[in-house]
């Protein structure tokens, strides 16, 4: 996106800027990886108003940003450190654009603590702001998830659960005065939503001792100045996802049955079920059906991203679904008159994140219906279902947010990090090009062999820009989620386009690298990602990685002795497993924050953090499917790497790994991040992961001849 003249003056600055760094300052070491990494964490808009806004993350610190939706300068709202452990979040604007509220500081898996992984004396604190376009930012209170009123001068958040509100002003001081205690309940409030005249807030509240979220959960509506709340149709049932209507007068929402105690466990881990789209009376909180799914369709799925609520007013006659009942994820628009569904994204494809009109009459969606392995932007006419694509042939675009004149989103081509973009006047045009990198002359393919049953497998073979006569040493990259999907032009969230980002990094340091797009992924329909005995109910997905592995052996440029592993979360328990399995194809792997014995906990229901789903009677399929279950058949090397603030992989999971494979001799190299979340919070802390991560490689893969002289 940058002339190559620029991207050779960047570098060259760039590099004096070190090299005076160097010189000047005692101690001081070389920029790490990313130092030259910028992404676009959050695009926003408001939807009345000709008003976007965005934050950018880049060198540690996170930046919001504003202009006017349709051209102009940048403005900058606020700065904050993300190495302090204060990143930048929860971005909203009111829909009149009067106003942007956001949030600082990262949440803790212990209840009301925010995390310090910059282990400060003092501490960050979770805090919401609010600022005007070209005013200064404020400081209202404590809190997280801000939702600014549509028109009023008003923000509702969440502290600790409960529901607080405040009353924005041109004087801070006056603001700061007004936040106060609006609602407290027994248990904590989530998915607050204002109604279209600002007189009233939906919210769910997860209730029950068991299960995912609770047993059940109930909608709620608390009328700012009212003495108490009012339940929509209260049930034992999951009710989630509200939706006012365009008059204010009903709620839709989505209903799921309600969690038993004899399958809590497994409910909690991609389990279908029947759904129900609902609407209720705010009035008289009675409810009706308007669509059943047709079979156990419900998931986690059903409740994509933040971004995309699955469920929403079109306008008074129509309301707009989220759904993969018939095996992939569309958009269907109802038709309250009679119930009828129209597919308004057909195709054995998947629509991915999507934002509609303030009339309901365009819906902007992005989609791989054009690339499975890329994502590209249309917009839909709701009622006759015409699409037009908007973005250029390639790149992932996504998270589009609509505002008065066109839409905004987040964009990456050719391997670079995303960054804002908007679509206005019949043209798209990047806001802000990336900074180069001195990765870009890595090609990234997309692939494809096939497993042992004869299943095509996808996925993006990262290789150098000058290859030697020799073969190359290769590693095998493997997601999280697993409900992930990589792709050929970087990523839509910043956690793996920093692994995008350092694939590409492995490459041009001399590896060729492999990402498997295994079965239980996303991107390729229901069925994929419902792939049968996956996890800790056979780990059949791990048939996959190995036929990745057996991709690369067989091609001629690739040193099938020198094959590696590394990957997070769910990628770290199938690293585990590659190298427990197959250490005789797996050289050498790098686990982080890995899963390695999906039994523990299986006694305890309300553990969903240690079983992924797996009820007491499966412990000893769980146990089979873990790494630990051939541990004395383990050979490889490993460094194996956590945080220790991890609320989604207990850190304990890599403690019991690494001793019992001390005790059986293997070698062990570690790296623990004190504080550390799951998703690393400090841009540090990426660049360590990394650098160690190359120098494990480096030294028990490569044999050395990869790295730099001067490391020699």
């Amino acid at each position: 996106m940058i002339p190559e003249a620029k991207n050779q003056r960047h570098r060259a600055s760039r590099r004096l800027a070190v090299a005076l760094a160097a010189w000047l300052l005692p101690g001081a070491v070389q920029a790490g990886v990313f130092a030259e990494f910028r992404y676009t964490t959050v695009v926003a808009a408001a939807v009345n108003a000709d008003r976007i806004g965005w934050i950018d993350d880049q060198d540690g610190v996170t930046s919001l940003w504003t202009r006017l939706g349709t051209g102009g300068a940048p403005q900058i709202v606020a700065r904050s450190g993300r190495d302090d452990g204060a990143p930048l979040g929860d971005l909203s604007l009111a829909a009149s654009g009067r106003w942007i509220a956001w949030r600082t500081g990262e949440a803790s898996p212990a209840a009301g603590r925010t995390a310090n992984p910059a282990d400060l004396v003092a501490g960050p604190q979770s805090t919401i702001w609010v600022a005007a376009p070209g005013g200064a930012p404020c400081h209202v209170a404590a809190g997280d998830s801000p939702r600014l009123a549509h028109l009023a001068n008003r923000i509702a958040f969440l502290r600790a659960g409960d529901l607080w509100m405040a009353d924005l002003s041109p004087s801070c001081a006056d603001t700061r005065r007004s936040a106060r205690l609006a609602l407290h309940l027994r248990n904590p409030l989530s998915g607050i939503v204002w109604s279209p005249r600002d007189d009233a807030i939906a919210f769910v509240v997860h209730r029950g001792s068991y299960g995912f979220n609770g047993a059940y959960s109930l909608i709620g509506v608390f009328h700012p100045g009212s003495d108490r709340s009012v339940w929509i149709a209260p049930a034992f049932e999951r009710d989630t996802a509200p939706s006012w209507s365009p008059d204010g007068k009903q709620i839709a929402f989505l209903r799921v049955a309600g969690v038993s105690y004899e399958h809590a466990a497994a409910r909690a881990w991609d389990a279908p079920a029947r759904f129900q789209v609902m609407i209720g009376d705010v009035a008289t909180g009675v409810a009706h059906t308007v669509w059943s799914s047709p079979g156990a369709d419900a998931d986690f799925r059903q409740w994509h991203e933040p971004t995309t609520p699955p469920l929403r007013w079109l306008d008074a006659h129509h309301l707009l679904l989220y759904s993969e009942h018939e095996g992939w994820l569309h958009f269907y628009r109802i038709d309250l008159a009679n119930g009828a569904l129209t597919d308004l994204t057909p195709g054995k494809c998947e629509a991915d994140y999507g934002d509609a009109t303030s009339d309901g009459t365009a819906l902007y969606v992005s989609s791989n219906c054009k690339d499975a392995m890329q994502r590209s932007l249309y917009r839909i006419d709701t009622h006759s279902g015409a699409k037009t694509l908007l973005t250029p042939e390639n790149g992932v675009f996504t998270n589009p947010a609509v505002f008065s004149g066109g839409v905004a989103l987040r964009a990456a081509q050719k391997g670079e990090p995303q960054t804002i973009a908007v679509w206005a006047s019949g043209k798209f045009s990047v806001v802000e090009a990336n900074p180069p990198d001195d990765a870009t002359g890595v090609t990234v393919q997309p692939v494809h062999f096939a497993a042992d049953d004869g299943t095509s497998i996808e996925g993006q073979l990262f290789l150098p820009p000058q290859r030697a006569q020799q073969r190359l040493p290769a590693i095998v990259f493997v997601h999280g989620g697993p409900e992930r999907q990589m792709l050929t032009d970087s990523h839509a969230s910043e956690f793996y386009g920093r692994y995008f980002w350092m694939n590409r990094h492995l490459a041009m340091h001399g590896y060729a690298v492999l990402s498997v797009n295994y079965r239980s992924g996303v991107g390729s329909g229901r069925d994929f990602r419902r792939a049968a005995n996956a996890g800790p109910f056979g780990a059949s997905e791990y048939g996959d990685v190995l036929a990745g592995a057996r991709y690369l052996q067989a091609r001629d440029d690739v040193d099938k002795a020198r094959i590696g592993i590394w990957g997070q979360s769910w990628g770290g328990y199938l690293t585990a497993l590659a190298l427990a399995r197959n250490s005789d194809i797996f050289k050498a792997g790098v686990d982080l924050c890995g899963v390695h014995d999906h039994a523990f906990g299986t006694a305890d229901v309300g553990s969903t953090v240690h079983d992924f789903g797996v009820e007491p009677s499966q412990a000893d399929l769980a146990l089979h499917s873990s790494p630990i279950a051939d541990v004395d058949r383990w050979r490889s090397p490993v460094l194996i790497v956590s945080g220790d603030d991890d609320p989604e992989v207990p850190v304990e999971e890599s403690v019991d790994l690494a001793a019992r494979l001390k005790e059986r001799g293997v070698d062990v190299e570690e790296l623990l991040f004190p504080d550390e979340l799951h998703s690393f919070v400090l841009n540090r802390t990426w660049d360590t992961v990394y650098d160690r991560s190359r120098d494990f490689f480096d030294r028990k893969l490569a044999g050395g001849v990869n790295k730099p002289a001067e490391a020699r």
